[in-house]
């Protein structure tokens, strides 16, 4: 019988990137088109996330923080929508969208590929 994988905060072990973005892997493989893959990221204070798409819905929960979400091929602040702790977003595949924190922003993202 398989048992139940368990990630305690205190001993997640987390990478960051050159923007300053951090993320821990819970399940899967990031970006891997068939697979589901289950990732928290924390954004500093000031991030921002280009106008980008995927090939695979994405869910987005933010745990804490306020997550400023937008759709299209440029930021546009004055129309992103402030979704704070318990927002849940789901991006559609193909979707073009940009995200930003004025305070900082911790969040859970998950794929959903076609037919899982």
């Amino acid at each position: 019988m398989s048992k139940a994988t368990i990630h305690i905060p205190e001993k997640m072990v987390w990478t960051q990137n050159s923007a300053g973005a951090r993320g821990t892997l819970f399940r899967g493989e990031m970006n891997v088109e068939d697979k589901v893959f289950i990732f928290r990221v924390r954004w500093p204070a000031g991030f921002r996330s280009s106008p980008h798409l995927h090939s695979v819905e994405r869910v987005v929960t933010v745990l804490s923080g306020i997550y400023y979400y937008g759709e299209g091929t440029e930021i546009d602040e004055k129309a992103a929508i402030a979704c704070g702790p318990g927002s849940v977003i789901v991006v559609p595949p193909q979707t073009s969208h940009f995200g930003f924190t004025v305070a900082g922003v911790e969040f859970q993202e998950m794929s959903i590929p076609a037919n899982k």
